[in-house]
């Protein structure tokens, strides 16, 4: 759009949905109260913060995104929405509807309203930019955030989880969490940024910087402890790598999306498997860091509410009203969220919702990356090997559709690339190149997926 006044045209700007992009990002990931400066909070049983909300980032993400709205606006006029991915558009949609039957209306609608401003956000910025504008803003952000864990490390006792902590595991105590609120958000964002670093170091050939900069990211994640982040990490790797040899092999595409949906259904059933090891972990009120004290609690509920479930955001932390209080009186009362993000969301939107949000969330993104064709500069393997971490490390914990989570903000943004990938992508052409790269004497770079 280029008619109109002079200030609407400046703000129809490529650098100010940069700089919009760029303040998310560090808003999401960093935050406003960093631990490391100002210690611990200590909270009751059931009233986490989240229930209020903090006041001053929901004013900035408001005024965020009513940046974004007039940077697309300016840019596209009303059809701006448009770039929102309808799978997203639908799940958003339920949860607004949700707020009908929420045990807490007013919590309800203020979350609902965050999540859709962080969400709605960060798609039309990241549809208004170029891919690699995004891509080299998200690698910039994630090494300056690695860089900033390993600097407050060394100067902050609380960049470490401290013993004699009255509100979370006192098994925690010395595993770094750097500039972020707790170890497994730390393990979370330094393994997406291992990710990206991998991708660049392939693309790009840095084999000074790009190496340097995944072995900080890499051994910031061990000390983390977060097992959860560090082993999924590879896995991921890999399921990005199959998206590009499983492209033009349909029958290897088969098998493996096949195997993906199995693995999950025989994890399920291990504690039904005669092995002392897996029983004795299942059996240990400590296994899996206690998560096996918290899913016979929301599956009981589950139980009582399956079709609607609390409504959105108010099954955890809603003060005295909050249900996990009727079900237990143990320390699952202090947390705010089921350690498991499919789970969590069923306990919000209910199974019917639930099953919505992963066939718009998970299975179509992934029906997308091993399946469509792509525009000639973005990478499956990226997209697919991000998307694909935070889709596995959900088995354990809670990102889904959960405000302004590192991951859930990553995640979006990726929902963002793949959608203009496949917008973008040339029809015939892309075929041929992806056919028949052994006559043209071309093969898929792993990195770019190109």
């Amino acid at each position: 759009m280029t008619e109109g006044p002079s200030w609407l045209r400046f703000w129809s700007g490529t650098r100010i949905a940069k700089i919009n992009f760029t303040l998310i990002l560090l808003l999401a990931i960093v935050g406003l109260q960093p631990v490391f400066l100002l210690g611990e909070t200590k909270l009751a049983p059931g009233t986490s913060s989240e229930g209020g909300g903090d006041a001053l980032r929901q004013i900035l993400y408001v005024a965020f995104f009513a940046s974004v709205l007039l940077n697309s606006f300016a840019r596209q006029g009303a059809h701006c929405m448009q770039q929102v991915p309808i799978g997203v558009a639908i799940v958003l949609v339920w949860c607004a509807v949700s707020i009908i039957w929420a045990i807490e209306p007013d919590i309800a609608l203020r979350r609902v309203v965050f999540t859709a401003v962080v969400t709605l956000s960060l798609l039309l910025t990241v549809r208004a930019l170029p891919y690699d504008d995004v891509v080299g803003i998200l690698s910039t952000v994630f090494a300056a955030v690695v860089v900033a864990d390993w600097l407050v490390v060394g100067v902050f006792p609380d960049a470490v989880h401290q013993s004699g902590n009255l509100v979370q595991d006192p098994n925690l105590a010395g595993s770094w969490r750097g500039i972020h609120d707790n170890k497994n958000e730390a393990g979370a964002v330094c393994a997406i940024a291992c990710l990206f670093f991998l991708h660049l170091t392939v693309k790009y050939r840095s084999f000074i910087s790009g190496p340097a900069l995944i072995v900080l990211s890499l051994v910031f994640l061990y000390m983390t402890s977060s097992k959860t982040s560090f082993g999924f990490l590879f896995l991921a790797a890999l399921i990005g790598l199959m998206s590009n040899l499983c492209l033009s092999r349909p029958v290897l595409r088969a098998v493996f999306l096949v195997g993906l949906v199995l693995v999950p259904l025989s994890a399920v059933a291990l504690d039904r498997i005669p092995n002392d090891l897996i029983q004795s972990v299942f059996d240990d009120p400590a296994g899996l860091t206690g998560r096996v004290q918290i899913w016979p609690v929301v599956i009981n509920y589950l139980r009582d509410h399956p079709w609607l479930g609390a409504g959105y955001g108010s099954f955890w932390s809603i003060g005295s009203g909050s249900p996990i209080l009727d079900y237990t009186s143990s320390w699952v009362t202090t947390i705010n969220h089921a350690h498991n993000g499919y789970l969590n969301l069923a306990l919000q939107i209910g199974v019917p919702g639930a099953i919505v949000a992963i066939l718009a969330l998970v299975v179509l993104p992934l029906h997308s990356l091993f399946s469509r064709s792509f525009a000639p500069d973005a990478s499956r393997w990226l997209i697919c090997a991000v998307l694909s971490f935070c889709w596995l490390r959900d088995l354990l914990e809670s990102s889904l559709l959960n405000r302004d989570n590192s991951a859930w903000v990553v995640m979006v943004i990726m929902y963002a690339l793949l959608a203009g990938a496949v917008d973008r992508a040339p029809a015939a052409a892309a075929e041929n190149l992806i056919d028949e790269p052994e006559d043209k004497g071309l093969r898929p770079d792993l990195a770019t997926g190109r």
